[in-house]
């Protein structure tokens, strides 16, 4: 796969980080599934995904060539385990466990703040550990 510009992850995950605390702070049980929303369809459609889209049409003629980049993988792994755990926590508020599911939440919302930021990305962690080591040498 090849790699992608790594502001499109960034907007994803900041995107989801805004809506969980906007969904913390004013207390809509709602935006928990509403978050899930974007990095499910990002992960499914890949580079066919609303966010890749309205970064090609919208945001990256004005901003220009990126300086940084990500691998599809890792891009892809961390949508999936944002979008993984907001089901989870979505399935917690339907049980009624709603504490839970909060809790869970803005535990999603600190791993996507990290992501977005360029502080760590798990799903860049996930892409690094899972890709076979060369013999005899470091994989950095």
């Amino acid at each position: 796969m090849p790699d992608v510009d790594a502001r499109i992850l960034r907007l994803q995950q900041g995107a989801v980080t805004v809506i969980l605390l906007a969904g913390f702070v004013f207390s809509l049980h709602w935006m928990i599934p509403a978050a899930a929303v974007l990095p499910g369809l990002d992960a499914a459609f890949g580079p066919r995904g609303p966010t890749p889209r309205f970064w090609r049409v919208v945001l990256a003629p004005r901003l220009g060539a990126p300086q940084g980049w990500d691998t599809a993988a890792g891009a892809r792994a961390q949508a999936l385990c944002v979008f993984g755990a907001l089901v989870v926590a979505t399935l917690l508020l339907l049980g009624g466990l709603d504490a839970i599911a909060t809790l869970l939440a803005i535990i999603v919302a600190g791993v996507s703040a990290s992501a977005a930021t360029g502080l760590f990305c798990v799903g860049a962690e996930i892409d690094r550990r899972s890709r076979p080591r060369r013999r005899g040498g470091s994989d950095r």
